[in-house]
């Protein structure tokens, strides 16, 4: 089967504020579902760069665009840097960066109720209607909720899977093209399972800070047979699923000792010094909580 032709068959699952006549390879659209967050505390000079990116779910919030991050990436911080890609009179994205800044002062993040859950999410809605009455029109490309694996999928998958994740590792871009990096790894632990009795599993991939709020696709390979225009098709055909959000990766801190100096008398012991290393593991918070943050806070209103 042509790329092109996997392409439409899984394509519906984005969403575009505008239409482009072109068929955009599922890949491409994944690098298009993200924007850079830097998190400022205006009074210490404190800031942070996380990932976001696009959500929608028409179920729940009609007509609502979502960014949806970690909560440890915008807490205790009042003003925003949040980049987009502009979309130009032609439809082109890459390189029409548009870097929009948010003051918080009505606390316009919305937590998961739940406070060993890293997720919120902010409504954009606004933001996206506010720019485009101005001719300046932003890319959301979403992720939506009919990529959340129900609990069928969640039961067949397997201990081993492949995951794709696409952020921006210490803040790490193509800033010429604004567009994020992506990686690649498999679990680390079954998806289906909760790791530590907490609604997570990890990953085997190179997590960095920059990364947390990641969104992590899992792709699938199965055989099976489709439906096609010219007949039925059988093979190998790719399926994505958003399986969660990168919420962080742990550490290990080696201990190293200087050089001593035996002659210098004022030196007696050995300074110890450490220091943080990646071990190449991410804890991945499951994307069914996104539906149980959107239903909390609904419910509150």
């Amino acid at each position: 089967m042509s790329k092109i032709l996997i392409s439409v068959i899984v394509s519906f699952l984005f969403i575009n504020e505008i239409i482009s006549q072109e068929i955009v390879p599922i890949e491409e659209q994944f690098i298009q579902t993200t924007a850079l967050i830097t998190g400022i505390n205006s009074k210490t000079g404190e800031f942070s760069k996380g990932t976001g990116f696009f959500y929608r779910d028409n179920s729940l919030l009609p007509q609502s665009i979502l960014l949806i991050t970690n909560k440890h990436i915008v807490q205790n911080k009042d003003k925003f840097l949040i980049t987009f890609n502009r979309i130009d009179d032609l439809g082109k994205i890459y390189g029409n960066k548009k870097i929009v800044e948010l003051t918080d002062k009505t606390k316009m993040w919305q937590y998961h109720p739940d406070p060993k859950v890293d997720l919120c999410y902010l409504d954009i809605s606004q933001i996206i209607s506010f720019f485009h009455s101005r001719g300046i029109n932003l890319s959301t490309r979403s992720l939506t909720k009919g990529l959340i694996p129900n609990d069928s999928i969640w039961n067949s998958m397997t201990v081993l899977e492949y995951v794709i994740m696409i952020g921006y590792p210490n803040g790490i871009s193509d800033q010429k093209n604004n567009i994020p990096i992506i990686r690649t790894g498999v679990t680390a632990t079954p998806p289906k399972l909760d790791y530590n009795g907490l609604s997570e599993f990890l990953i085997d991939i190179a997590a960095f800070p920059g990364s947390s709020g990641s969104p992590v696709i899992i792709r699938r390979m199965p055989y099976n047979a489709r439906n096609t225009s010219t007949g039925v098709a059988v093979g190998f055909f790719p399926e994505y699923y958003l399986a969660g959000i990168l919420q962080s990766g742990p550490t290990y801190s080696p201990k190293i000792k200087e050089l001593s100096f035996n002659s210098l008398d004022e030196i007696t012991d050995s300074l110890k010094l450490e220091t943080n290393i990646t071990i190449n593991l991410g804890n991945v918070i499951k994307s069914k909580e996104i539906s149980r943050m959107i239903l909390l806070n609904k419910s509150k209103e």
